[in-house]
């Protein structure tokens, strides 16, 4: 027989001292990571060679463009700014195979963002709750391109505008052509 209602289980709170003990664990564990990571970015910059780097690049032409698509996309998707690996394939690779990787890296990650948010919109009901939004928000043109293209211009706008037009359920086409410019 299942319950009617669901009752809390209380859990007894321990004595406040032995808190005080585990803090200092876990104070003790963020030094030793931070120690960790610059003894580890110390030896990457005491051992790295550059030559023997773009050596690489130059032997592994394919494989370095398919690392580069997959760290761009995968910076893309997360909120990590992606300026940095940018100008770091324009050095290693060229402005031009830049330039393709990143637009190839960001569009995809928007896409999946955009899929997301079509993904949230449908299972919140967001057509049905789109009139309720407050300050008119409901009424605002996110499917018209001027729009979105104005939208991609504010820093940090372009990943949350994914979500929302994919909530919006805008024309896909109309989206990525946005995007891609």
């Amino acid at each position: 027989m299942v319950p009617s209602t669901l009752t809390m289980i209380e859990i007894p709170i321990t004595n406040p001292k032995q808190k005080r003990k585990f803090a200092g664990l876990d104070t003790a564990a963020k030094v030793a990571l931070i120690f960790l990571f610059l003894v580890a970015v110390i030896l990457i910059y005491s051992n790295f060679d550059l030559s023997m780097f773009r050596e690489f690049i130059a032997l592994h032409q394919d494989l370095t463009i398919l690392i580069s698509s997959l760290a761009m996309f995968l910076a893309s998707v997360t909120f990590i700014p992606t300026i940095p690996l940018t100008l770091l394939l324009a050095v290693l690779l060229g402005p031009i195979t830049a330039l393709i990787i990143t637009a190839l890296g960001n569009t995809l990650s928007a896409l999946v963002h955009f899929l997301i948010g079509r993904q949230i919109g449908d299972v919140m009901n967001f057509e049905e709750k789109r009139a309720e939004l407050p300050f008119k928000l409901g009424n605002l043109p996110i499917d018209s391109p001027i729009f979105l293209l104005l939208g991609r211009i504010v820093p940090g706008g372009t990943k949350w505008l994914s979500f929302v037009c994919g909530a919006y359920s805008i024309p896909i086409f109309v989206y990525i052509w946005t995007t891609l410019l």
